[in-house]
């Protein structure tokens, strides 16, 4: 397995997001779900196309909620990484600045 560990500053992503529950493993069922709707929709070729940042490609993103809600949580981001306004359709998430671990996936996914 490649992967690096990198610092960044904060930085924008661009993309689509559903909420998952964290409870009975819902996430889990629901995100590969999730990505077979992205990639049969056209979505992924848009954020393919959009991306212009460092990171290049598409991104899966989990923002844990349950820090901020009684309920076991969180919200799924499939984006890709731009600093433009985010077209109809899509959602901005601002990523704080951080240390990364950044594995490169070829490939179907699991």
């Amino acid at each position: 397995m490649e992967y690096k560990i990198v610092e960044r500053e904060s930085f924008q992503v661009v993309g689509v997001k559903r909420e998952f529950s964290l409870v009975n493993e819902e996430n889990l069922k629901g995100v590969p779900g999730f990505w077979d709707e992205i990639n049969g929709n056209g979505t992924d070729e848009l954020l393919f196309k959009l991306n212009k940042g460092e990171i290049t490609g598409v991104l899966g993103v989990c923002v844990d909620k349950r820090e901020t809600q009684s309920e076991e949580k969180m919200d799924y981001w499939i984006a890709t990484e731009c600093d433009d306004n985010p077209s109809e359709g899509l959602s901005a998430l601002e990523i704080p600045a951080s240390k990364w671990g950044v594995f490169e996936v070829r490939g179907p996914m699991p």
